[in-house]
């Protein structure tokens, strides 16, 4: 499917066409409806306003608590562990229940109100509280400014009362919860140490605070240490390098540990005393035989005896260098072993510490567990011993601190009520848009209808603002958005993406009347024979037809008359004034028009026309308001669609396309009527000013329809607009 007209592919996302089309809909739906949010707004102000001055004035008076936070909290419960207090944002917060709720605080006003002032007549109070911070106002809220302030101050007296009765019951069990508390305790410690001693004697260890296990598993990590560092020297050690005393014997002896090593240990140092001697006894030989060889030939009795000595010095060297590599491989695998024994050591004090610190774990609950015991102990008898709570019991940290005030007049928040009431119409009325939006399913725009409907949607014609009715078209309309969406949708039916033959006789039709037909048939058939086209219309609307009104000619003889075989064709179809567009009016009226239609004569009619026309526009009936068009339809090329915007149902467009489908039209697309202009999804055809100014001859087009161009007499449209 192509793009829609009207919208401008590649300018906007998708998703944004639709937001903007939404928020159209919406300012749409506002502008027919404005006096809906305008009424719920102004209903709900006045019904505020009425009722304020309707309401009978309202008195206040106040008195306030005071929390002393020097005194001892109330309802202080011990249990087996600690000691339960409430914090003053907590008891105030609990206070303000009890003062709303309690009935025996309500007995308690009412008798101090009886006793104080008998006879008094009661009215309707209404209490509030607020809290800052060790402070509880609490207010009282009535018609009566002398019945108010009493009431509170009864009131706050009656909870004053309230408490200290509380406090005096409680006192004494406190003090039995306590004492049976610390008895509950001392065998709770009994029990403490009996788990202690149990632990040790079944685990069968007495914890220490340093444990030699860490000493031991140290000392092992360093010698395991030690070897290894011993063995990397042996790794990169050459057999001269473990000739050489210094480097070998010497640290050899260091870490010599039984008699087997020291013994190896003598060895190496012969062995590197005899590798020196050979050495110094080679070169003193090598270097005779130098001097010599410089006035005796090489075979002389000297020199050979010479080589002989070197020979077996270098054997005797050879024999100790093998000696030195087996034994520094000798060394090497016994600090690898020594290596391997000690990792075995260190795991076996690992898993034996882990076991402990198990156990330590245990041990170390068993006595933390004691110790919170020992706490809860210590300080229920100090609890106990100094009476504390006896002593506290007449102390409450709740006190009068102000008596209630003299009932004032309260004002009235007019700028609060009448907000609210602004806000709650204006909800309403919203609320209500929303639903009537909801309940419409009329398509408001482009994107609206391609929601609802999958077929193409190859014209936009677009709504005159300056009348109700759209009139036709004349050669120098002046009305270029309307005039270019004819154009666009004749371009549209002259090149169909279509096999074969372009259809020459098109039907339009719509759901129901006054969606605009007659008036797309009138400037379709007014766009073609502009064109050059030679154009019949045919109003085949039998029942309200109009077109011959439209065009100036007479109703009758017209299509009843020629289907009905009364006048022939010829005689019937009429000039119009305008070049290449003719005329076929309905003609009169008839009973059972639809059975016109059906007739072969309705064939006969159409084969006779096909040719001499390069085009045949038939302006049909509504199809739910009559039959005719859903027989008439299979009969035509093509049937172009009509759908009013804001109009017709959605339901009601849907049923109609199904009908002409079952009767096996052919729709190559809808005509979307009634288009807003100034919904973002129009944006083709705006630029009026390109009309409105002319350009000189030898003018670019970079500069056609700019600032100061087209001062000059304007050319006047012809007829024949392509």
């Amino acid at each position: 499917m192509s793009a829609p007209q009207g919208i401008a592919p590649g300018k906007n996302p998708i998703w944004a066409l639709a937001f903007l089309s939404q928020v159209h809909r919406y300012r749409t739906l506002f502008s027919k409806f404005w006096w809906v949010v305008l009424l719920t707004v102004s209903l709900a102000v006045c019904a505020a306003a009425w009722f304020q001055i309707q309401k009978p004035p309202a008195y206040v008076s106040t008195g306030t608590l005071s929390i002393s936070v020097e005194s001892p909290t109330v309802n202080v419960v011990p249990t087996a562990t600690s000691t339960y207090s409430i914090g003053i944002d907590d008891m105030i917060g609990q206070q303000i229940i009890v003062l709303k709720s309690s009935p025996k605080i309500r007995e308690l006003t009412a008798a101090n109100l009886q006793a104080r002032y008998p006879g008094m007549a009661a009215s309707p109070v209404r209490l509030d509280f607020a809290q800052q911070s060790t402070f509880l106002n609490v207010s009282a809220t009535g018609t009566n400014p002398v019945y108010t302030q009493r009431y509170l101050q009864a009131m706050l007296d009656a909870y004053i009362t309230y408490r200290k009765q509380q406090r005096n019951d409680s006192s004494g069990e406190q003090l039995d919860k306590i004492s049976a508390q610390i008895l509950h305790m001392e065998t709770v410690l009994k029990e403490d140490d009996q788990k202690i001693f149990d632990y040790q004697r079944d685990k069968g260890v007495v914890f220490q605070k340093n444990g030699a296990e860490d000493n031991t598993l140290a000392d092992l990590k360093k010698k395991r240490a030690d070897y290894q560092e011993q063995y990397d020297q042996l790794m990169i050690m050459t057999p001269e390098q473990g000739l050489d005393q210094r480097t070998a014997s010497r640290r050899m002896a260091d870490n010599a540990e039984d008699s087997t090593q020291s013994q190896g240990i003598r060895e190496a140092s012969n062995a590197e005393a005899d590798y020196r001697t050979f050495r110094s006894q080679m070169a003193a030989f090598q270097a005779q035989k130098d001097d010599l060889s410089r006035d005796l030939r090489p075979k002389h009795p000297k020199i050979v005896l010479l080589n002989g000595q070197i020979n077996a010095l270098q054997q005797s060297i050879a024999n100790l260098l093998e000696y030195s590599r087996k034994r520094l491989e000798f060394l090497r695998k016994t600090y690898q072993t020594k290596i391997e024994l000690t990792d075995r050591q260190i795991g076996e004090a690992e898993h034996s510490k882990f076991g402990t610190d198990i156990l330590r774990i245990g041990y170390d609950n068993l006595q933390e567990q004691k110790r919170r015991d020992e706490a809860t102990y210590d300080s229920l008898k100090t609890t106990f011993g100094q009476g504390s709570l006896g002593k506290d019991t007449n102390l409450d940290p709740i006190k009068l601190s102000e008596n209630a005030g003299p009932a004032m007049l309260m004002p009235i928040n007019w700028a609060k009520s009448l907000g609210l009431a602004f806000a709650a119409g204006l909800g309403l009325g919203i609320g209500i848009l929303l639903l009537l939006e909801q309940m419409d399913d009329r398509m408001t725009s482009v994107s609206a209808f391609q929601s609802a409907f999958s077929e193409q949607v190859i014209g936009q014609i677009p709504r005159d603002e300056s009348t109700d009715n759209t009139e036709m078209l004349r050669p120098d309309d002046q009305r270029h958005q309307l005039v270019e969406s004819f154009r666009n949708l004749r371009s549209t039916l002259l090149y169909l993406p279509i096999e074969g033959k372009q259809p020459k006789t098109i039907l339009i039709t719509s759901a129901v009347p006054n969606e605009g037909k007659s008036t797309v048939s009138s400037n379709l058939a007014l766009i073609m024979a502009f064109a050059g086209k030679k154009t019949l219309l045919i109003d085949a609307d039998l029942r309200r037809g109009a077109l011959h009104q439209s065009f100036g000619v007479p109703r009758d003889p017209g299509l009843t008359d020629v289907l009905g075989h009364n006048v022939n064709w010829k005689l019937a179809i009429r000039t119009t004034g305008i070049e290449n567009l003719h005329v076929l009016p309905r003609g009169r009226n008839v009973p059972q028009p639809a059975e016109y239609i059906l007739k072969p004569a309705t064939d006969q009619l159409l084969r006779d026309l096909y040719d001499l026309y390069d085009y045949i526009i038939i302006d049909s009936s509504p199809i739910l308001a009559a039959d005719d068009t859903a027989s008439l339809a299979p009969k035509i090329d093509a049937t172009l669609f009509v759908v009013r915007l804001s109009y017709t149902s959605a339901k009601m467009t849907r049923k109609s396309l199904e009908t002409l489908y079952k009767r096996g039209a052919n729709i190559p697309g809808l005509i979307l009527n009634q288009v807003d202009t100034k919904s973002p999804e129009f944006v083709y055809y705006q630029y009026q000013e390109y009309y409105h100014t002319a350009r000189d001859e030898g003018e670019g087009e970079g500069n056609g329809g700019g600032a100061g161009v087209g001062t000059g007499p304007r050319p006047k449209p012809t007829a024949d607009v392509s």
